[in-house]
């Protein structure tokens, strides 16, 4: 704050200091990454994908950020398309040729609501049924909770990419355990502070 300034506005003293989204977005990136990296010979793993396809330059703590979020997008996508592979028996030669017919079978209300129940069925079983599936295979259960944990991450990338305040909100509480659960303590913490704030220390305004 400005002590020399004359007057509270002045001062910026009705500034309330939170965190950076994009920093917040960079932390957690780089939570996921530690968290679900193991090693070069744990298939499901951040580091057995990672040796599969050589890149070679992204450690554990890794600074790249871009590369990060780049690996761990690119591996939810494989994942979730492998899902759904093995989940309704489908064989994806001609993966945009699938997304097409996809597309065209989602634009039809009865469509829609088929495609959202088999997704829902997905979900269920695999995301809502976590600690089952850790009991079943150690591959499944990592490539489980890596997607449970990389949809918070590409929830909170795509709400603040759109400006969308209410989801930043709601995505926050999961992000909390993960920051608390991965060692990140001082920033869940922060994001405590900040859902108390939003929740019972500020006015609407």
């Amino acid at each position: 704050l400005r002590a020399a300034d004359t007057t509270s506005f002045s001062r910026m003293q009705w500034a309330l200091p939170v965190i950076q989204l994009f920093h917040l977005q960079m932390v957690l990136c780089g939570t996921i990454l530690r968290t679900h990296y193991g090693s070069f010979s744990s298939p499901g793993s951040l580091g057995f994908i990672i040796s599969m396809l050589e890149r070679k330059r992204l450690g554990m703590d890794t600074s790249n950020f871009h590369a990060a979020d780049e690996l761990i997008r690119h591996t939810f996508d494989a994942m979730v398309r492998r899902l759904w592979e093995v989940e309704f028996g489908l064989e994806i030669s001609d993966m945009r040729a699938y997304e097409c017919g996809l597309e065209s079978h989602g634009r039809s209300g009865n469509g829609r609501v088929q495609m959202f129940e088999r997704v829902n069925a997905v979900v269920q079983k695999c995301l809502r049924n976590a600690s089952r599936v850790v009991m079943e295979n150690n591959a499944n259960a990592n490539a489980v909770l890596f997607l449970r944990d990389t949809l918070a991450y590409i929830e909170l990338g795509t709400a603040i990419k759109v400006g969308d305040v209410g989801r930043i909100k709601n995505v926050l509480e999961t992000i909390t355990v993960m920051f608390q659960a991965g060692g990140m303590k001082n920033y869940a913490r922060e994001l405590l502070r900040l859902a108390y704030g939003i929740h019972h220390g500020w006015s609407e305004q």
